[in-house]
């Protein structure tokens, strides 16, 4: 698995991988701004040609993404090339826009954009293939400041087909809001019989902006690590299944953590770290305890590496540890962490320092950074689930 994010030298495959896959998006984009023209031509009837074949040709061998194109500002175009569902994805995305040329007339959008509720309609019914019934809908706080919606349709067209409605209740908010939206603030979307006090479906975006305005009003302004010293610890037990491979952290089956609802949220897809701070990133050391600590370290358990780790951090401002969990393998240490490329080379020698093993590694839980990445060594391999 290529990094994008968080890549550095020291894995010849990825390395070599993540080459190829430059010039891919090098000879992508050549291929794009030679076809530009035609492309806007196309999309004004002056002119015929098989675009998704030629999209197939040069932009498939960049990755399994999908992509749209749509006008632009004024007389101009875009076009979109996202990720969708697989969310892990994401950077690569960003690495293929940030590498975009300036071609007059058109801009590139990492996020499949909105387009006002009469076109999100006839987007739904297109992508279905089937008419939209909702005409109302219910949105407010969910778990992990996250947003939950449901849309509401008259009950013999809800009854008739529930899994259509469900379908096009996800869709209704990717169009209504945009992608970018859909895949950082909503967990629970659901379609539902309308009933009394259902808000207009105009009036949708609007709820959106401001439920979301008081989500983020509602988080602190200090940092945890602001905060730590007050905080009221919390003891977890956790069930998992019997992986193996143990990606992510999910061979954890106890935690300690100062913010249950933040653990919670981390740990369930779709997390962004937004949702909880302005200020910090949402991060967590994975380290493999199948032959325990090195005693030359002079780390006794954890706690003794906590410790440490708030001396690098602490002084800095550049964050704290927030909590930590064990694992049937692995040992966790979560942190919240202001600037994460300043804090490395500190985080990295303290580790050293102490000896602690090679399989260990600095990984976020942002389900968009899933698949990055940072090795404790030089010679640290990728982390299970990364390979």
């Amino acid at each position: 698995m290529v990094r994008w994010h968080t890549f550095e030298p020291g894995i010849p495959d990825e390395t070599a991988e993540r080459q190829r896959m430059q010039a891919r998006i090098g000879e992508w984009w050549q291929a794009f701004a030679a076809q530009a023209p035609a492309i806007a031509r196309l999309h004004r009837g002056q002119e015929e040609f098989d675009l998704f074949a030629w999209m197939d040709e040069h932009f498939s061998p960049v990755g399994a993404l999908a992509w749209e194109f749509g006008p632009g500002s004024g007389d101009g175009d875009r076009l979109v090339i996202t990720c969708e569902n697989d969310h892990a994805s994401r950077p690569l995305v960003e690495t293929i826009i940030s590498a975009a040329p300036i071609l007059p007339g058109w801009t590139f959008h990492p996020w499949r954009l909105s387009d006002g509720p009469e076109q999100a309609i006839r987007n739904i019914a297109s992508r279905t293939g089937a008419p939209w019934t909702a005409n109302g809908c219910r949105i407010g706080p969910g778990n992990g400041h996250a947003i939950d919606v449901s849309f509401c349709h008259p009950a013999e067209a809800l009854a008739a087909d529930p899994d259509l409605a469900q379908r096009q209740a996800i869709i209704a908010v990717d169009e209504l809001l945009g992608e970018e939206a859909l895949a950082r603030w909503f967990r629970y979307i659901d379609a539902i019989p309308a009933g009394p006090g259902d808000l207009p479906l105009d009036g949708f975006a609007g709820a959106f902006a401001r439920v979301r305005d008081d989500i983020l009003a509602g988080i602190p302004p200090d940092t945890y690590q602001e905060r730590r010293s007050g905080a009221t610890w919390h003891t977890l037990s956790i069930k998992h299944g019997s992986s193996l491979q143990h990606p992510r952290a999910n061979d954890q089956f106890t935690a300690i953590t100062m913010d249950c609802e933040l653990w919670t949220a981390a740990h369930r897809p779709l997390f962004h770290s937004s949702r909880f701070s302005t200020r910090e990133v949402f991060a967590y050391l994975k380290i493999d305890g199948k032959d325990g600590l090195d005693p030359r370290g002079g780390f006794g358990d954890r706690g003794d590496i906590e410790d440490a780790i708030n001396g690098v951090l602490n002084p800095a401002g550049l964050g704290c540890v927030i909590g930590g969990g064990t694992g049937r393998r692995y040992s966790y240490i979560d942190l919240a962490l202001t600037d994460w490329r300043t804090a490395l080379p500190g985080l990295r020698a303290c580790l050293r320092q102490g000896f602690i093993p090679k399989e260990s590694w600095l990984l976020f839980f942002d389900e968009e950074w899933a698949d990055e990445w940072l090795g404790i060594y030089p010679e640290t391999p990728a982390p299970p689930g990364c390979a």
